[in-house]
This record gives structure tokens, sequence and C-alpha cells, in this order.
């Protein structure tokens, strides 16, 4: 081989590494910790429902840190901390505590993110995933050791598998931050004590029923006098008391209580007067105080009615906004001051409901709810229901038991109404379908919380397990004509809310505009929330709170970028009002003007294929004319192939330059036709969500999304991979010259998959305007079937290369590619499908794309 042909192989060999590296490379070891004093601070809060017999050893602090399989020691760490790499880590601490005689040890952690091993002093404790909910554990006094202990806890990142939740989901989600994201703390309870309690308050005529569950345990049998006292606080006031007796049993050590009692109506809980009371539980033994639990509680009633929801029986309208937590530096460490300031100032600008979406959130977040009368709809990390998941029991038991854990979580917080089963509820999916209802009976038992469903596809009936339905909002730009459509099939039988949380559809508007998620967002607010929608809707949650980072990287995040960054948000990350927003909440409540479009013309990316692609064909131009054994053969290879083959065959050898100025040529072309397509849907969900089911690690979308967003190295970057993809394509013709006489040389394979593909030659015309066709035709079919005709026609012609080399028969050396090309693909999809389950969301894709149609 020449030297043209050695340079363009090293320079091929080059941009194949750095693709290589980009996938394989481990990602930076990267900590971001949580000041002490708001942690202590947090913790303090997070305790105060316990009484002050009950003592805590905060296990907050420094740890030493370990990573890899041979956990090499890598440093120190602060906890609460989170980290973002694939890795494990082993954060490991010792601490010294006096044993107390007759007591209960229970190590807690408000927030445990990751699959998840806890270890104290070498004897396991869990083994599992509790992502965004707390986790308490029963330590035996045995495992104490009477001065230093050592506690260890080993996390591996989220991956969206071994049943830990979110379930996957390819695009939107916000970043899920790995790690000790809470403040840890021992328990130390006295020998007699109250666990698991529980309060619900129901109406029963004009009075009130005060139900619930605990448990009473003990260190040894029980003995003498025992009797529990309720008393309900108001503004730390006792409002009421009444004792409650039992019987003891002094064979057992535990003693499990199902109790109920009335009283007075209590003033019920409502955005505009946000009532709530505490319950103080004291257990007392001989008239002495032993323990002291205390419970929010609250009165409220919720139901769905028609297009309403109503609340204590008044209808409500919710004048929503989504909210998803992350601090200035975009992480999930809580700053309750923070969010006290956030929730405040949601309230001030006159929403009165706020839609938590994803995970779960600390039960302070709550707290917080309630107190400032905000109504709270809460999405539950399963945004996706599909057949790998409902394939596997351990998955469902594992669902089950995290949906009555946030129960258990929300219990008492009136502010909750709403909890949400599915971001991607697909009606055809009727294993899904009767999942999700066992969940909905699940959360109804208790009738407390509302249950919603949530579905991009334009179908806005709640489903049977749903009280209503939450249904998103994703053509943005033809808004007057999407929405009259969805008006036509507004049900009256179920409340409906619209919702604005995902990226759109598209931001493309016409062949020279394009829009954004602000602006799109903007018109849609104004025009649901005029007098003809207002009236049909139970309420929205179409603005987002403030941006935030997503756990996958964006494509359609370009303009910014920062491709793992939503910039949906009407604040900034470190809250800053958005200018477009500003106006957009001084006219709240009236029909905004027409979003004004940012213009395409201005983009000089737009014109890099044009540019590209007439060079290259004059570059051809030039060369064919001034060529004549090129211009030869170029009319022989594409009129007739068999005898151009055979000639190749019988050694008549193709001139490297010719081979070279064919292969650059046709390379050239085909990055500037795969390029206009790339960087004209580079703003499409569609091609989004495909780019995150094609390459799962965010290293490899990230490096390419970056490159179609930017022409001057999506181009050269395509030429070379096409380059590398002709190479290939002579693999298999240089790899039967081992098995058969005479030998084929690497030149002849070459030649013959470069000339296979002449007829690409007469798409030069139509390459550089290729990108200037999609922005003008309503329907891109037509060029879709082209390329696939050349393609098909390219294959054809390379098989009869390939056979005429080989000198086997046409048919077996057709049954041969077909089988060779559907292992390769059947491979591929093979390996898609254990890791995203890609035939979930193709249908999912597909349903959506017949949806929007």
């Amino acid at each position: 081989m020449n030297r043209y042909g050695r340079g363009m192989l090293s320079g091929f060999y080059l941009i194949l590494l750095l693709l290589i590296s980009s996938l394989f490379a481990k990602n930076q070891v990267l900590f971001y910790s949580q000041a002490p004093l708001l942690a202590d601070e947090n913790l303090k809060l997070y305790v105060k429902s316990l009484g002050p017999q009950h003592r805590f050893l905060s296990l907050n602090g420094t740890y030493d840190l370990f990573g890899g399989a041979n956990e090499q020691s890598i440093g120190r760490v602060s906890i609460p901390s989170v980290f973002y790499s694939r890795q494990d880590f082993i954060f490991r601490k010792t601490f010294q505590m006096e044993k107390v005689v007759n007591a209960h040890y229970r190590l807690h952690f408000e927030g445990l993110n990751g699959l998840s091993e806890v270890r104290l002093n070498d004897k396991l404790l869990f083994s599992g995933s509790r992502n965004f909910l707390p986790l308490s554990l029963d330590v035996p006094a045995s495992y104490l050791e009477s001065r230093n202990n050592t506690i260890e806890i080993k996390i591996r990142s989220w991956k969206g598998r071994d049943a830990q939740f979110p379930t996957w989901m390819p695009v939107n989600l916000p970043r899920i931050d790995n790690g000790i994201n809470r403040s840890v703390f021992i328990e130390i309870a006295p020998a007699v004590c109250l666990r698991q309690p529980t309060a619900h308050a129901g109406f029963r005529g004009d009075s009130l029923m005060i139900s619930g569950s605990l448990r009473i345990q003990s260190i040894a049998d029980f003995k003498g006098d025992y009797n529990i006292v309720f008393q309900i606080l108001e503004k730390g006031k006792v409002w009421r008391s009444v004792p409650y007796y039992f019987e003891t049993d002094s064979t057992q050590n535990t003693k499990d209580i199902n109790y109920s009692f009335t009283v007075p109506g209590l003033e019920p809980w409502s955005p505009q007067a946000p009532h709530v009371y505490r319950l103080k539980i004291v257990l007392k033994h001989n008239n002495k105080e032993v323990d002291t639990n205390y419970l929010p509680l609250s009165v409220r009633q919720v139901q769905a009615d028609h297009q309403n929801i109503r609340l204590n029986g008044n209808p409500v309208k919710l004048d929503g906004i989504n909210y998803i937590y992350q601090d200035a530096r975009g992480v999930d460490l809580l700053n309750r001051r923070q969010v006290l300031q956030d929730l405040e100032k949601i309230k001030s600008l006159g929403f009165n409901a706020i839609r938590v979406g994803f995970y779960p959130r600390s039960p302070l977040f709550y707290s917080l709810t309630d107190s400032l009368g905000l109504v709270c709809f809460q999405d539950l990390p399963f945004p996706m229901m599909d057949s790998g998941f409902l394939a596997d029991s351990l998955k469902q038991d594992a669902a089950v038991k995290y949906v009555r854990s946030f129960l258990d979580l929300v219990s008492g917080h009136p502010s909750v109404l709403g909890i949400g089963l599915s971001g991607f509820y697909d009606p055809d999916n009727l294993e899904g379908k009767m999942f999700l209802e066992k969940l909905s009976d699940l959360i109804s038992q208790e009738n407390l919380q509302l249950v919603y469903s949530g579905t991009f596809l334009p179908e806005p009936k709640a489903p049977d397990f749903a009280d209503l339905c939450c249904f998103e909002i994703l053509d943005r730009n033809h808004q007057k004509t999407y929405l009259d459509k969805i008006m036509n099939q507004l049900p009256g039988q179920k409340p409906v809310i619209f919702s604005a949380i995902s990226k759109a559809i598209s931001y493309r508007v016409d062949s020279s505009a394009i829009t954004h998620d602000l602006q799109q967002i903007t018109e849609l607010y104004s025009r649901i929330n005029s007098s003809e929608w207002k009236s049909r809707l139970a309420g929205d949650f179409v603005l987002t709170y403030s941006d935030y980072y997503l756990e996958t990287p964006s494509l359609q995040a370009g303009p910014q970028n920062k491709f793992l960054l939503n910039t949906v948000g009407i604040y900034d990350l470190d809250r800053n009002l958005k200018k477009d927003a500003a106006a957009l909440l001084a006219s709240k409540k009236r029909m905004m003007p027409a979003a004004q479009f940012a213009s395409e013309k201005k983009n000089i990316g737009t014109f890099l294929f044009v540019i590209v692609g007439l060079i290259n064909f004059l570059v051809f131009v030039v060369l064919y004319r001034s060529m004549i054994e090129f211009r030869h053969n170029v009319h022989r290879s594409i009129r007739r192939p068999h005898g151009f083959f055979t000639d190749i065959q019988e050694r008549r050898l193709i001139p490297y330059t010719e081979n070279l100025i064919l292969l650059l040529i046709l390379s050239v072309n085909g990055a500037v036709m795969t390029g206009s397509i790339l960087y004209f849907f580079r703003n499409n969900f569609y091609m989004d969500y495909l780019l995150s089911l094609v390459f799962p690690g965010n290293g490899m979308k990230l490096l390419i999304s970056y490159i179609i967003w930017r022409p001057f190295l999506l181009l050269p970057i395509l030429t070379f991979v096409i380059i590398a993809t002709f190479f290939l394509m002579a693999v298999p013709i240089r790899f039967v010259s081992f098995f058969r006489e005479p030998k084929i040389h690497s030149r002849q394979a070459i030649a013959i998959s470069i000339w296979a593909a002449a007829p690409f030659l007469i798409s030069l015309p139509v390459a550089m305007f290729f990108y200037n066709l999609l922005l003008v035709l309503n329907s891109y079919w037509i060029l879709f079937v082209l390329l696939l005709y050349f393609h098909v026609w390219y294959l054809l012609r390379w098989i009869n290369g390939t056979r005429v080399m080989t000198e086997v028969s046409f048919a077996r050396v057709f049954l041969f590619t077909i089988a060779f090309l559907g292992i390769i693909g059947g491979g591929f999809y093979y390996y898609l499908q254990t890791q995203v389950n890609l035939s979930a969301h193709l249908v999912f894709l597909l349903h959506l794309y017949q949806s929007l149609i």
C-alpha cells in the first residue's frame, strides 16, 4: 500500500481510538459533600419525632474511601456526600460509643442511593437498594463493641437494573446522585420502646376517628402495669388527651396494638388554612413515662369527581409547577434553607401545587409543603413498566415494597394529595396495566391519596387503575391544532391535568426557524390558562421551577452546549429568574404573543453541507473529465459490474490513485448526506431517544451529541467512519482467501468494496442539497426509501463482486452474507435487549409516533 493509503488508515485508526477510549474510559472520581452545619441542622429536625428517652450518635463526618475490586485506598471524604462514577466505593469509619445496658440500637440512613451493603464490625446488616427512601436497621447489641466500632458502607452506582428504582428511562431523567446523600446516625432507645407507629384521621359523622397501629418492643418480658396516652398537640399545646389501656403478656417481648378513638372535629388542612397537628404517643409504666413518639396528624379528604379534584368536598383547581430539587451545584444534597426559599417563592408567585418529579423527597420536605399549604403530587420512580420488568417477580416484589415504604414516609403528611405510578403509561401494555392496578389498590387502601398516571400518548383518558390522568404535551410547535384534537377526546368521567416536564418532540418550526423550551412553554401555558381550556382541566403542571441536570445526555440540549442540563426551568440553578420567564410571570393568566423564533439562516453550519457537497461534486467532475481511465472505470463499474469485477479477479488492478479518489469522493458524499440527516434531526425527541438506546453509555452519547451539533467536526468524523466501513466490507472477502486458491490480495478486496459503491456517484448532485430538501419536504419517507434503495443496490453489487472473486455461486454468497448480517444485527439487538429492553422502547416510540401524526 502506498503512502496515501497508509496515511488514510492512520487517520482512521486515530479517530477510532478516540471513539473507543471515550466509551471505555473510567469516569473521574468526583465527590460533592454537604457542609457539616447543614447536615447537623437537618439531623436535629429529622429526630424530632422521637422523645427525650432516645439518644443519638451522629455518624456524619469523615470516612475513609476505598474503590475498585482491590479496595484500593483513595483518600477521605465527608459524609453526607454524593459521587458521579460507575465504579464501586467503600466508605469506612471507626467510631467510639459506650454500650448501654438493656437498650435497643438502630442504624438510620436518611438517604442511601445505589445498590448498597452495610456492615457493622464485619457483620452484614443490609444488602439491597433503597434509592431516595430512608433506611432503618435494627442492630443486635452483640454486634457492637464496648469501645471501637467500624461501619462499612459499599455502594454500587445506579444502572437501572438489579431491581433498583427508578426503572431505566432513556431521556429526560434527572440526575441520580449515588452515595450517602443524607445523615447517618445510631439511635439508642430505652429497654421498652415504641416502634413503627402510624396514625390516620378520618371522619365519622360529626366526630373524627383517629386510628393506627404501633408495636411495643422490650429487651425482656413485659412486667408491671403499662398503658398508652395519646395527646393531640396544636402549636405545642395539648389539645386533647386520650388514655389507652392494653393487657401485657409476660411470655412475650413484643406487643402489636391497633388503636382507634374519636375526638371532636379538628380543623381540616387546606392550602388556605394549613392546619397541622402532632400526635404525641406516650408509653407509661406504673404511671412513669417510658418512651415517647411524635407523628404529624392532619385532617383532610381528597377525591376525584368527574373533571374536578375535591379537597374536603370543595373543588380545587391546580395551578401547579414542576419541582425537581438540585442545589446551585446541581446535586441532590438536601439544603432545607434552599428548599424553604424555593417553596416560599413558588407560593408567592401564586402557585398552589407542585409536582415533585421522578424521585421521593425527605420527610423534611413534606413537612415544609404541609406547613406552607402547597398541594403536592409525587411521581414514584416507575417511569416504564416494560416487559423485562413485568417478567421478573423479584422486581415486582421490590416495587410493592417500595410503594409501601413511600406510603409509610408520607403517612400523616396532608399536602401529598396524589401519587404518580407511571411516567410512560402505555394503554396497550396489558401486563403493565394489571401490575399498576395492583400498586394502585395498595395506595388506595387508606383512601388518603389519589393515584394518577402519566402518559406521553395523546389519550387523556385516565386508565382504570388511576383516579386522574397527567398528560404530557409533547407537540408544542402546532399547539392549536394539537390541543383542538385533544379537546375532542377529553372525557368527563375523570380529571385531566396537562404537563410539560419533558423535552418537546421537536424545536423546529419550519424551514428557517427553530424555538426552544421556554418559548414553547410560555405559549402553551398562556393558551391552556385561557377560558376555553380552564374549565376543561383539573389543572396543569406546565412550568418547571428551575433547571436541572440529567442522568443521560440530551441531544436536544445542544444550543446551550450543556448536554447534561435541562434548561426547562423559569429559574436557572443559581435561582436567577430568566428574562423570558419574567415576561411570562408578569402576564400570567392572559394570552402571550406568539413566540419569537430564532432564525436558522444565521447558522453557518446549515451552509456547510452545501459548501462541502458542492466542492466534492466539482472535484469529482474535474477528475472525471481529466482522467480518461478513471472515467472509463466509473462507466464500466456501473453498467457492467460483472465484467469489471472479473477484470479485478484476473489481476487487472485498479491504480491506487483511482481507488483513493473514489473512496474519498464516496466517503465525503456519504458524510454530507448522513450529516445532513443527523444535523436536521438534532432537535428531535425521537433522535434523542434512539441515540440513548444505541449508546446506553453516557460518555459515548455525550461525545456523539457534541459532534452532531458541530458540522465542522461531524463531516470529517463521518468521512473517516465511512472509510472504515469500506475497509471493513473488504475484510470478509480477504478472509475467504485463507481457505481458497488462488489467494485474494487486500488490494483486490478493497477495490471490490469501493467500486461496488460506484452507483452512489449518481447522488452527488443531490447530496449538497440534501439538508435543504429535508427542510422543505413535509414527508421524508421518499428520501429515505431512495437511500435504502441505493444501499440495497450496493449490497447486491458487493455480493456479486465477492462471488466473482471467490468463484462461489451467487446464491451461496447471498445466503452467507444475509446469515452473517443477521448474526451481527441479531447480536447487537440481543445486547441492547438485555441492556435496555430495546423492543419495549421501540414499541413505545411507534405508538407515540402514530398518535402524533
